[in-house]
């Protein structure tokens, strides 16, 4: 059900806008307005549909396509922690800088060739964080050895690829990201086991993007 005209919507409107200039000040929040994880956001009150948008925006053109949290980003620390990681579509790199300031060991590359995407909205992406500008494949045959771990991260379409180069390298494979929608093509997510792993992770409302252990079948 979504949020209706009430005083609380006005509060909730001023959350909106607060959390809004806190991603766009570089900060991370505990956790964003209820209003943001609603379904639809076609609310009564016309501000709050637009309010979410604006938020929305601030949120992937500051950290990406996964919504970051501070008590998210912990557990997923402590899932990687230890592990040498490889992400490999890192875009603005946000993702991998927070896990290495929670003691991760996280090698961020993204070439942005998914700028040319026809459908690609990397119109929001820069560099924000050190990145290195490789090709995934590239990386992870110089760099990935048996028992790391390869991250992809809302991938368009060529997941499939990078996942079986992983495997060869002896890598695991972390998949963040839907299982059919948004990103990553059929075949990924029809060619392999999924594996759910269990946070606190709240996606943004009509999303349905999930942590997972990738193997193969």
């Amino acid at each position: 059900m979504g949020i209706e005209v009430s005083p609380e919507c006005g509060l909730e409107y001023h959350r909106l806008i607060q959390a809004k200039e806190l991603i766009e000040n570089g900060g991370i929040p505990d956790i964003l307005p209820q209003a943001y994880y609603e379904r639809f956001h076609l609310f009564d009150d016309n501000r709050l549909t637009i309010a979410v948008f604006h938020l929305r925006e601030a949120v992937i053109r500051n950290c990406g396509f996964v919504t970051l949290t501070k008590p998210f980003l912990d557990e997923l620390a402590d899932v990687l922690r230890g592990r040498v990681c490889f992400d490999v579509l890192a875009g603005g790199g946000r993702l991998a800088w927070e896990l290495n300031e929670r003691g991760c060991t996280i090698y961020p590359s993204d070439n942005f060739k998914w700028k040319e995407h026809k459908d690609s909205t990397a119109y929001y992406f820069e560099r924000i964080f050190d990145v290195e500008d490789i090709d995934c494949h590239e990386v992870i045959e110089r760099d990935v050895d048996e028992g790391d771990v390869v991250m992809i991260v809302w991938p368009h379409d060529w997941a499939k690829p990078i996942a079986e180069r992983a495997f060869k390298k002896g890598a695991k494979v972390l998949y963040i990201g839907e299982l059919g929608g948004c990103c990553a093509e059929e075949e990924f997510c029809d060619g392999f086991e999924f594996d759910y792993i269990k946070t606190c992770y709240r996606t943004y409302g009509g999303l349905h993007d999930e942590l997972y252990w990738v193997s193969q079948r």
